[in-house]
């Protein structure tokens, strides 16, 4: 009589041993959840067990859950209950037992009634073929997808699951590698292969499984070997390798996985476990000296410190503890790259052969007591800065703070934009008659209008003073002005809109908005607007005029409309350095407001406006209301503009230098279907989008050709960095250097620069404006860099590219353009990380050929324009360059000119 129960919702029956159901628990309509299955486990095995699948189940048409149903218990009637469930419609989560080859048809069909299905775990009959090829139409918003049963062929539509966060394979017996179908899943979290594959040899491709953190290999007993390339995983965090019989070897390339917290191998051949403890190969080293053991450590050390980083950046905590981490985060990445750099002079091959050789390193090399000293010196403050952690978070709590709640504790003086008077605004006619056309004249119809800009502009009092405007309160009944405060939660913020917005057509809100990610959130409200036809308009507020501009600056500084003659060259030149920034004229001229109005006086504010800007209160404000769009930027686009620091100011930076400049920093990181590059550029467009970046000239197909950033942007930009110690900047002499110097940025002459100064630990480098570099200034800079990474020389009084060059194995991006570089060494092919070679504009025309094997350069752009054009001469081995994005230009008609023409098909 279990029908009686007619208000019964969820039924869990999980590990109970009831595997047959009453033909009566099919009338409880009101049932969403039925659970009924148990697991028994065995070793690293298991036996599944569902309940018997009956007719009838149909009517259960409220179900959101069904696990497990076993459809081949009624042998007879297995097709007609897979057809029933085609009519659970409502169904999140199904699990299904006993698929035999017959049924394969019939139950895509049912599935792709599914729509709302998020969770699906079909296993077919034991020894029976797993048939869902047929399912053309699979649930757009499935998340886990297990599928276990032999496939005869891999189902092309998982290719298709754009939401797919966890999919396992098992008992497949694919032949054929399936990570070239899987690798580009664009949310793919987690994946398990067991008893999947039947080949020798998997291959996990540069810029492939972007988003992947955890990853199961289990029983792939004809596996041998498995291969990491440079750029794929990589945020791989945990990597489980089982009872892999044939495999003898860790995965080549499995330093590459700079995120790797936790590494597990369990059941694996005699060989493997060898492979993995040098000490019974026939060696005498302690346990503390394996270096597997203190490798990955450092490497799990290093990304938890950055994931605390970047919590405790986006949190703005103390900022004397975040510069520790910050440190130590840096210390971590030289230590290993030192390391890894030994290993590389002593000629080590794959990854046995580097810990094989790490053995006779920790044991002969005289770097040994060097490198185990930073180690513990290494774990040592780790210590400290957790315990301190520790003190902090519990003062941190008890005051009840947050991100948000230290961001409240100050003023927000954007506010102060609601109650300044119409008759202090300037250079607002216009976007505010363009403004109110719009929300008045026009078609009667829903509309969105949008004003951005950069910070500092006005927009607040802008859209204030036309919401205020008697026409605008006429026209319309009803008006609300709502602040969205620092402290939003943008999904809540998204769902409570969602909720209000069908609300007023009174209609039912979509299933699943509860459980949807941002995107999905975002999508569901564009998909109710276009439906509904909204409109919209936006409109950029640019920077006041230099008429505009002039007329504020002297209304607020002199309180009329003109200026002393004896201050008009100082008073120009301060409001050239406020670019039109109507928020910056009033904070400088308010600052001036309390100095005598005199030349000297002047001249010191325009001299020291920087430094002024850090340390006078009536400049705090503004720089707190410019830090604002610093501190609301995502983690990954802090130090792309940080970057634009180094460069001096009203600098004009060419969007491709930029890119190519924040890749080879590890800056961008690859996402499914784009190059890194176009991720750098969507990159810059955000920026710009933000209004943080300036674009100061555009081509004739309307792309950035030339972008800047403001000068008060700059400053705080600079400011951030000293916050961070990040870089330094050296303008002048006497420039205080940190101990550690990790990016540098010489403007105006390398004199600034100590001749006696050791940069072991510099990994960028830049020159602007240097007339002369001493020879002997050149050598001893550079044999003391050896963790290099860019190298930016353009426009430099460079005759010879010195040799030490050659050593910088780290380098990625190496610009000579404009100098009088003649010639490249010969061993430049050493240079074997280098992804952007620019030679343009020098004399080099003929490349060495050891070049032609540097298979990670992707940009070589060598040419010159005199009178005539010049490019540099082309040879046969150009076909190496398998991963060259950009070739810029080649001479084919020096040598063979046809073979090297078709050397471009490879």
């Amino acid at each position: 009589m279990m029908g009686k129960l007619q208000n019964l919702e969820t039924l869990d029956l999980k590990g109970t041993n009831v595997w047959k159901l009453p033909s009566t628990l099919f009338k409880l309509q009101q049932l969403r959840h039925l659970i009924a299955y148990k697991v028994e486990l065995e070793t690293y095995s298991r036996d599944f067990y569902g309940f018997d699948g009956g007719v009838g189940i149909r009517r259960l048409v409220n179900l959101q859950e069904l696990l497990y149903i076993d459809v081949d218990v009624y042998v007879r009637q297995g097709g007609r209950v897979v057809r029933e469930l085609g009519e659970l419609i409502q169904l999140r989560r199904l699990g299904v037992l006993g698929l035999r080859k017959e049924y394969g048809v019939e139950l895509c069909s049912s599935i792709e009634k599914m729509k709302n299905l998020f969770f699906l775990d079909v296993t077919s009959s034991e020894g029976e073929v797993l048939d869902l090829q047929s399912l053309s139409s699979p649930p757009m918003l499935l998340q886990r997808l297990e599928l276990s049963g032999n496939l005869e062929k891999f189902p092309n539509w998982i290719s298709s699951l754009l939401n797919l966060k966890k999919l396992k394979l098992a008992r497949c017996g694919l032949s054929d590698d399936p990570l070239g179908v899987l690798q580009a899943l664009p949310t793919l979290v987690e994946l398990t292969l067991c008893q999947t594959y039947d080949g020798e040899e998997l291959c996990f491709k540069r810029g492939g499984f972007l988003t992947l953190e955890v990853l199961y290999f289990d029983r792939l007993e004809r596996l041998k070997l498995v291969r990491v390339e440079e750029g794929a995983m990589p945020h791989l965090e945990e990597l489980d390798i089982m009872a892999c019989k044939m495999l003898e070897k860790v995965p080549l390339g499995i330093e590459c996985l700079a995120n790797l917290k936790f590494l597990h191998f369990a059941y694996m051949p005699k060989e493997f476990a060898m492979a993995l403890n040098p000490t019974k190969l026939g060696g005498d080293i302690s346990p503390d000296q394996k270096p597997l053991g203190w490798f990955t450590r450092m490497i799990i050390a290093s990304s938890a410190a950055r994931g605390v980083l970047k919590e405790a950046d986006a949190r703005e905590e103390s900022k004397d503890w975040v510069n520790q981490v910050r440190d130590i985060v840096y210390d971590i990445e030289d230590t290993l790259d030192e390391f890894n750099l030994r290993l590389q002079q002593h000629q080590c091959h794959g990854f046995l052969g580097f810990l094989y050789k790490t053995i006779k390193l920790v044991k002969h090399l005289k770097p040994r007591h060097h490198l185990a000293t930073q180690i513990q010196s290494i774990k040592s403050r780790v210590h400290d800065v957790y315990e301190r952690r520790q003190r902090y978070e519990f003062n941190f709590h008890d005051q009840g703070s947050s991100s948000n709640a230290l961001r409240d504790t100050w003023h927000d003086h954007r506010g102060d934009a609601l109650h300044i008077k119409e008759d202090e605004l300037v250079g607002i006619d216009k976007p505010w008659e363009k403004l109110i056309e719009w929300l008045v004249g026009g078609e009667s119809r829903l509309e969105v209008i949008s004003v951005y800009g950069m910070p500092g502009l006005g927009k607040t009092s802008l859209v204030k003073k036309v919401y205020d405007h008697q026409r605008v309160i006429q026209h319309f009944q009803h008006h609300v002005w709502i602040n969205v405060s620092q402290s939003f939660k943008t999904k809540e913020l998204i769902k409570d809109m969602i909720k209000q917005l069908y609300g007023e057509i009174k209609e039912p809100v979509p299933q699943g908005v509860a459980t949807m990610d941002e995107d999905s959130l975002k999508t569901t409200v564009n998909v109710f607007l276009q439906q509904r036809g909204l409109y919209g308009h936006v409109y950029n507020l640019e920077a006041l005029a230099s008429e505009d501009s002039w007329t504020l600056f002297c209304k607020k500084a002199f309180g009329e409309n003109s200026c002393r003659p004896e201050l008009l060259g100082f008073s120009k030149n301060i409001l050239k350095r406020c670019g039109g920034l109507p928020l910056a004229i009033v904070a400088i001229c308010s600052f001036l407001s309390t100095k005598e109005k005199t030349m000297i006086e002047w001249e010191i504010v325009h001299r020291t406006l920087g430094s002024l800007l850090e340390s006078n209160d009536k400049l705090e404000n503004m720089k707190e209301i410019l830090s604002l769009s610093y501190n609301d930027l995502p983690s990954y686009l802090k130090p792309c503009l940080l970057y634009l620091g180094f460069f001096p100011e009203d600098y004009l930076i060419e969007p491709s230098r930029l890119i190519k400049l924040w890749t080879a920093e590890g800056f961008v990181s690859e996402k499914g279907g784009l190059t890194i590059e176009e991720v750098a550029e969507s990159h810059l467009h955000e920026l710009i989008n933000r209004s943080l970046i300036q674009v100061a000239e555009t081509n004739w197909e309307g792309r950035v050709k030339w972008c800047r950033v403001h000068d008060f942007i700059r400053e705080i930009i600079l400011s951030k960095l000293r916050d961070q110690n990040c870089g330094v900047i050296i303008t002048k002499q006497h420039t205080k250097l940190p101990q550690k110097v990790r990016w540098l940025s010489i403007h105006n002459s390398v004199d600034n620069v100590p001749e006696n100064k050791i940069f072991s630990h510099l990994r960028s480098l830049f020159i602007f404006g240097v007339d002369t570099i001493p020879k002997s200034y050149v050598h001893s800079f550079f044999s003391s860099i050896r963790l290099l990474r860019v190298l930016d020389l353009r426009d430099a009084p460079l005759e010879k590219l010195p040799n030490e060059i050659v050593n910088l194995f780290y380098l990625r991006y190496l610009s000579l353009r404009r100098t009088k570089i003649k010639k490249l060494p010969k061993m430049i092919g050493k240079l074997q990380n280098l992804e952007t070679l620019d030679l343009k504009g020098t004399s080099v025309r003929e490349l060495p050929s050891k070049l032609f094997k540097i298979q990670q350069l992707r940009h070589l752009i060598a040419y010159k324009v005199e009178y005539s054009f010049y490019g540099f001469d082309g040879q046969v081995r150009i076909r190496r360059l398998v991963n060259l994005q950009e070739l810029l230009y080649i001479d084919v008609d020096v040598y063979q000119g046809g073979r090297v023409v078709r050397g471009w098909e490879s």
